[in-house]
């Protein structure tokens, strides 16, 4: 059987946050440490999206002790148009933390959330590297009964680990499964009178 794949419809944002601002999302930071929230971070090669909550406190014996602490929001600014085809895609890093999540959410009015998805590194790599996540809001939405329409969305970090959550290449695209180009063959057998139309749609 013919296999369809998934391909990039269209795109409504796409942030590599390498132009070092974080001019259109808004930073809300629930819990007591205000200075260790949202924020953009370089690495020598770019920026990219961190939320890094926790305090180091020296005790006796010089022994640090980590205050697991963070409970922020990042949210957009602007509100989207989101349908069944939406799909919210971004690169994680754990720094080799199993267990530690983000929600994403989407929210009309900036005060009530409702999670559509959840990334982390679920797949028990520990891995220290990048790792490609996507969240098919548009599905989860239709799964929850919710109406597609205009939403903020946000990124929720309630941290359960003592390591900071890397995010980068957070972007909002539409997204369908489509057929590869080539030729196809269609085969009808009927035993009255029949009609077939075929049409060709052009994502590109």
């Amino acid at each position: 059987s013919l296999q369809r794949t998934e391909k990039i419809l269209s795109t409504t944002f796409s942030y590599d946050f390498n132009d070092g601002n974080l001019d259109d999302f808004i930073v809300e930071d629930y819990d007591e440490y205000q200075d260790y929230t949202w924020e953009l971070e370089e690495d020598g090669e770019g920026y990219y999206l961190v939320s890094y909550s926790h305090i180091a406190e020296y005790v006796e014996n010089d022994y640090v002790t980590y205050l697991e602490a963070a409970d922020e929001r990042i949210i957009t600014k602007a509100a989207y148009a989101i349908t069944e085809h939406s799909v919210l895609a971004m690169d994680i890093n754990v720094n080799g933390m199993y267990g530690d999540t983000v929600a994403v959410e989407i929210t009309k009015d900036g005060k009530n959330f409702v999670q559509v998805g959840v990334v982390g590194d679920d797949e028990y790599t520990y891995s220290s590297e990048w790792l490609p996540k996507k969240v098919n809001i548009g599905a989860r939405m239709a799964e929850l009964g919710l109406e597609f329409g205009e939403y903020q969305i946000s990124l929720y970090h309630k941290a359960v680990t003592s390591r900071p959550f890397f995010i980068d290449n957070l972007s909002l695209t539409e997204r369908g499964l489509v057929y590869p180009a080539g030729n196809y063959y269609l085969v009808a057998a009927a035993d009255s009178t029949f009609t077939v139309e075929v049409k060709s749609v052009d994502y590109d």
